[in-house]
């Protein structure tokens, strides 16, 4: 069995011994990213302690796994902006009918067991609160569920990878990053002026994405998602059809229409 089908395969057990885990960190902002680290250290690296209340098979207590936790949300890299963004606030919000359908869409998508194997293509209109989202969905499946994940913002990684043809450096450890990552979430995608160039960088992460049936999530500002009818602000136009066909198979797309919470957060 590969590492992504027992990823999918993967069950809740050791989420429903282990999702105190959040109770147990100190979640801060460190250069721009948001990051945790353990309240409490171990009296025994990690090896049953006494202290804890229950202990795996293989001996490690809950400080290990708490402990293992955290290093997983440090390296999905989630931007400061999003400290607040928890399941937990996503649940309690009030909005549009379209996003409270997405967010209950994806708090199951969550909660589910296995995990499934198609991630979620989230397209919406500038503000509407896609990012929070996703940063969401990675706190959750990083420190409830211990699966690595990452937080790519597209435009931005296009800039690294420029950057590093410039200097002449290579580029792959950028690509492997995004390739490796259990679930990898990006970000803001389309909104980077469309060139051949764009169109095959794209289209390399997605196939590799693909073929490694690796989960995939996806937020946009195009509209259409994965329709087969085109317009010339289409997400499917964009992306071109390659990708889209790999897309159909590879995720849910999920309207989120509503209004810029940026523009209503200047109201007094």
């Amino acid at each position: 069995m590969t590492t992504r089908q027992q990823l999918h395969r993967t069950t809740l057990s050791d989420h429903k011994v282990w999702g105190i885990a959040e109770q147990k960190l100190r979640i801060f902002i460190h250069q721009g990213n948001v990051k945790a680290e353990a309240r409490e250290s171990c009296p025994n690296q990690g090896y049953y302690c006494g202290q804890c209340p229950t202990s795996l098979s293989n001996g490690f207590c809950q400080h290990r796994i708490i402990l293992q936790r955290a290093r997983l949300f440090n390296k999905a890299t989630i931007p400061s902006r999003f400290i607040n963004a928890t399941m937990g606030a996503l649940r309690q919000q009030k909005s549009t009918p379209s996003i409270m359908k997405a967010i209950t869409w994806i708090d199951k998508w969550c909660q589910l067991d296995p995990l499934p194997q198609k991630g979620i293509l989230l397209s919406g209109p500038h503000g509407a609160g896609k990012s929070f989202v996703m940063a969401a969905v990675i706190r959750w499946l990083t420190l409830q569920r211990g699966i690595s994940c990452l937080f790519a913002i597209f435009g931005l990684f296009l800039m690294k990878v420029k950057q590093r043809y410039n200097t002449g450096e290579n580029d792959y450890e950028l690509f492997e990053n995004l390739f490796n990552a259990d679930v990898l979430i990006l970000d803001d995608v389309g909104s980077s002026r469309n060139s051949e160039w764009t169109n095959d960088v794209f289209k390399t992460i997605i196939a590799r994405r693909y073929n490694d049936c690796a989960i995939t999530f996806l937020t946009t500002n195009l509209s259409g998602g994965l329709s087969e009818e085109k317009n010339e602000n289409d997400f499917s136009l964009w992306a071109g059809s390659h990708s889209t066909s790999r897309l159909n198979e590879m995720s849910y797309w999920l309207t989120f229409d509503g209004p810029d919470r940026r523009r209503l957060s200047q109201k007094i």
